[in-house]
């Protein structure tokens, strides 16, 4: 379900919403993170989302998990409404952090 190629990742003014279990930290850890980055968490995947992120220890039968419905909804949303929601991995959310951190701006 992730975004192929995947996507470029502003935080200022974007909303995330995070699905699954994270190898970062608790959910807490990235919601706090990416409001000092100038994000906007929200708890569910609605038409205004701009990225769902997709924690690292999601297992391969995501579909049957409770996580599941978010991506699903945000598949459905981006794939047939053609609404601007891109799907990342965890691995690619903390990547875009260390690089804005490391520049020591918000984007």
């Amino acid at each position: 379900p992730l975004c192929d190629p995947p996507p470029l990742i502003k935080f200022r003014d974007s909303s995330f919403c995070f699905t699954g279990t994270f190898a970062f930290g608790t959910r807490k850890r990235c919601e706090s993170l990416l409001q000092l980055l100038g994000g906007v968490h929200s708890k569910g995947v609605t038409m205004k989302l701009n990225y769902l992120v997709v924690g690292h220890n999601v297992t391969p039968d995501w579909r049957h998990q409770s996580y599941g419905n978010k991506i699903i909804k945000a598949m459905e949303y981006r794939d047939d409404r053609s609404k601007p929601i891109s799907i990342i991995s965890e691995r690619r959310w903390v990547d875009a952090v260390r690089a804005v951190m490391k520049r020591g701006a918000k984007t």
